[in-house]
């Protein structure tokens, strides 16, 4: 019952463009958590793209059309919010938590963040030896080269078998033309799923979503084709 009253109070849209929104009010705190989730991971990615999805998601916080570098860090912080983001398999997701007062600002920056980025090749370039570093670093962590090794004994031709980070020769070759063909292509919303979790009108949030993330026009996502991973 529980439960079932728990569902109940989770509000669920999915707007004109293909995006879906997800609201769940909770009073019991002053702080809100908004997400936006893509649904594209490593495994999305061919051998020439690998670290991709990873490498984007850093690049992402390098400015946008909006906000200039370091100036979204300023905003969040400003506001006492904190701000992160991940990149796993199957997922990327960048969230803000924020007090109360500032959930809308915080959803404009995630707007600008997720979908308005500048790419600059320059910053992309001064992003790769970063991420490289990031890579060499996990090569000197017994936990990280165990796991790497395991996937690569269990997978034998599934996308599951490369690390999510990609390797030093595919990162180094990322250009501007590749990393927004792969931004275009999932970044959008019929790959997205906003979440927003606080003290808020579930209605006035997706008023508001409409006028960011609805704006953007949607498209079928083309898929990667999997081989068929053989029995062991």
């Amino acid at each position: 019952m529980a439960q079932a009253l728990a569902l109940q109070e989770i509000a669920k849209y999915r707007l004109n463009n293909g995006a879906v929104l997800v609201v769940k009010k909770r009073e019991d705190t002053e702080a809100v958590s908004l997400q936006v989730w893509f649904r594209v991971g490593s495994i999305e990615e061919n051998y020439q793209q690998k670290g991709m999805a990873h490498f984007l998601e850093h690049m992402l916080f390098n400015g946008s059309e909006k906000y200039a570098y370091g100036e979204i860090d300023r905003i969040v912080e400003g506001f006492g919010g904190r701000m992160n983001a991940g990149t796993s398999k199957e997922y990327t997701f960048y969230y803000i938590n924020i007090a109360k007062p500032y959930w809308k600002e915080a959803l404009e920056v995630l707007y600008q963040l997720t979908q308005k980025p500048k790419l600059d090749e320059d910053m992309i370039e001064k992003e790769k030896p970063i991420v490289i570093e990031e890579l060499r670093r996990g090569k000197d962590d017994p936990t990280d080269v165990l796991w790497e090794e395991f996937e690569k004994l269990v997978y034998k031709v599934s996308p599951y078998r490369h690390p999510i980070i990609g390797y030093e020769e595919t990162i180094s070759r990322f250009t501007r033309e590749s990393l927004l063909e792969f931004f275009r292509n999932y970044y959008q919303p019929q790959n997205m799923v906003i979440v927003v979790v606080g003290d808020v009108d579930p209605s006035e949030v997706k008023e508001y979503v409409e006028q960011t993330f609805g704006k953007e026009a949607g498209k079928p996502v083309i898929r990667s084709q999997y081989v068929p991973e053989p029995e062991q």
